[in-house]
């Protein structure tokens, strides 16, 4: 959580609240911090759970990814992919969620069906010594 230290809320200020939980009811802390009683009990709770150190803001970021795609689901959209196949095709073939394969798509570099074309080398004239193609230019007799 990115508070400064001596926000209201802050871990030093939840570890006041519950201090002071001691001493008065739920209700008049909730009211001398401005909170619902509801929020005042579940950081009492976390400090009953797991002392100063739970009153810490956590990350909000889920601990796991429930739909991140095996080794083989990557390689069963690349070879659909190879046959051609959109994206929603092959979400609907595979039951996968569509950003879920235009994820994967991107990550294997297959966003587009243009990037299944090889590329064609680009032709350049090479030439033997470095001044072959210079040009030098002059005037006829009668441009002067």
């Amino acid at each position: 959580m990115n508070s400064h230290k001596n926000a209201k809320l802050a871990a030093r200020g939840r570890e006041e609240m519950v201090r002071r939980l001691g001493a008065k009811s739920v209700a008049a802390v909730a009211a001398d911090y401005g909170l619902s009683t509801r929020t005042v009990r579940k950081w009492k709770h976390r400090y009953a759970v797991g002392g100063v150190e739970s009153l810490a803001g956590a990350s909000s970021r889920p601990k796991r990814c429930r739909c991140s795609l095996t080794k083989a689901d990557m390689a069963r959209i690349h070879e659909l992919r190879k046959g051609r196949k959109t994206g929603d095709e092959i979400a609907l073939l595979l039951g996968l969620c569509r950003s879920t394969v235009f994820r994967a798509l991107r990550k294997l570099g297959l966003s587009r069906l243009a990037s299944l074309e090889p590329k064609t080398a680009v032709h350049r004239y090479e030439w033997d010594s470095p001044g072959d193609m210079l040009h030098v230019g002059h005037k006829a007799p009668w441009q002067d």
